[in-house]
């Protein structure tokens, strides 16, 4: 590795030892050989010296910004005694690193995203301002918190990074087993494996529920789209169960709006969203590379908890005097089952048809959206819906 001020060690995630020029994975390449390939192909190690070279621009200038952040106290460059970088993963655009930092006292945990294929640089940008403008207006209680980012241009080819917010004992989890169990597993990152039981397990997704709905916007449709919890999206902690959304590839509306929108056309949006959100909510590959497959039936009133949970805390800003709340789950007793289904058909008959869930999707519309008016009905019949408890 390259001489610096500080010393920097890279490894490959689940390897002892640091990688060097003479390591067996220095000349792997970091992506799949694809035939012509539109750019040369980047090796591990290539990779690592570009994300090393991007930690230690300015002096560490990004890296100081999110150690300050963390520690509260303001750091030099030289209260760094030593970097780490572990490349944890590989996903479709992202090769995510985990960055160690010993500083003063401390040993601080960030993530490095970074890309190198035209996609994957094009949505680190993207990536970068969607988290930064959901952090002004959300704060950091959801989402990682972002310190900057740039680019790195090497022999091969060019590399973009961003630095944010590592989730220290936080892991991955998907769908294990037979769905109808209501199993998942949360994988520990060593190897080791906490299988959580229905209905424990609903928590998790309860918490997601929340967090997507808490970052939707209702005045301008604005939503966190796409996820998966295939790709990992969120993230938990094992302890109490407690979940984060790791990743914002895009904030959007899912379809062309006229703003600003009637109050009624606020509560249609919000219909929406709530349609598809608890349908891919759902959603999940077992064990995070099989089969694609749907979280059990169970599901869905925990799914509810979490959205009227954040629900109960938007107060939009064109619409000071409606109860936000009360007004939707007025509105939606109107709704039928056969109105939830339409719904999802023309959502789902709008997303890309070559993406291999979309048939599982549609197979379960009709049950689904019996489930979804049912289990809402329920939870709301009979009581102030202020009041809604919001329990499993």
């Amino acid at each position: 590795m390259k001489e610096s001020a500080h010393k920097v060690r890279c490894f490959v995630s689940g390897c002892p030892d640091p990688l060097t020029r003479k390591s067996a994975l220095w000349n792997m390449p970091l992506e799949p050989v694809l035939p012509d390939p539109p750019f040369q192909q980047v090796s591990v190690g290539e990779y690592l010296e570009a994300a090393e070279e991007f930690v230690l621009q300015d002096h560490c200038n990004i890296l100081i910004r999110g150690i300050s952040f963390t520690l509260a106290d303001r750091i030099l460059p030289e209260d760094i005694f030593r970097i780490s970088l572990f490349l944890e993963k590989h996903g479709a655009f992202y090769h995510p690193i985990r960055v160690q930092v010993d500083v003063k006292e401390s040993c601080l945990e960030f993530v490095l995203n970074g890309a190198v294929n035209h996609e994957g640089i094009l949505l680190v940008d993207k990536e970068y301002r969607c988290l930064k403008k959901l952090g002004r207006e959300h704060g950091t209680l959801w989402l990682p918190k972002v310190f900057g980012c740039g680019t790195v241009r090497s022999r091969k080819a060019e590399s973009a990074f961003f630095i944010a917010q590592w989730f220290t004992g936080y892991k991955e989890f998907h769908i294990c087993g037979s769905p109808f169990q209501g199993q998942v597993d949360i994988w520990d990152g060593n190897g080791e494996e906490t299988v959580v039981c229905a209905p424990r397990s609903y928590a998790l997704y309860r918490g997601a529920a929340e967090i997507l709905t808490e970052l939707y916007n209702p005045e301008t449709f604005e939503q966190v789209f796409p996820w998966h919890h295939a790709s990992g999206d969120f993230v938990v902690r094992p302890e109490d169960l407690d979940v984060k959304l790791i990743t914002v590839r895009g904030y959007a509306p899912l379809f062309r709006v006229r703003l600003p929108p009637a109050f009624h056309e606020v509560l249609v949006g919000l219909l929406f969203f709530l349609c598809l959100m608890t349908l891919r909510m759902r959603l999940d590959r077992i064990n995070g590379t099989g089969e694609y497959t749907l979280m059990q039936d169970g599901v869905m009133l925990p799914v509810l908890n979490g959205f009227f949970n954040a629900l109960r805390r938007k107060r939009p800003v064109r619409f000071p005097d409606e109860d936000l709340f009360s007004s939707f789950v007025e509105f939606f007793h109107e709704i039928t089952p056969d109105r939830i289904e339409g719904i999802l058909h023309a959502l789902l008959d709008a997303s890309d048809a070559r993406a291999p869930e979309i048939g599982l999707l549609k197979s379960a519309v009709h049950s689904h959206s019996h489930q979804l008016s049912d289990e809402f009905v329920k939870g709301t019949a009979g009581s102030n819906p202020v009041s809604f408890s919001g329990s499993d």
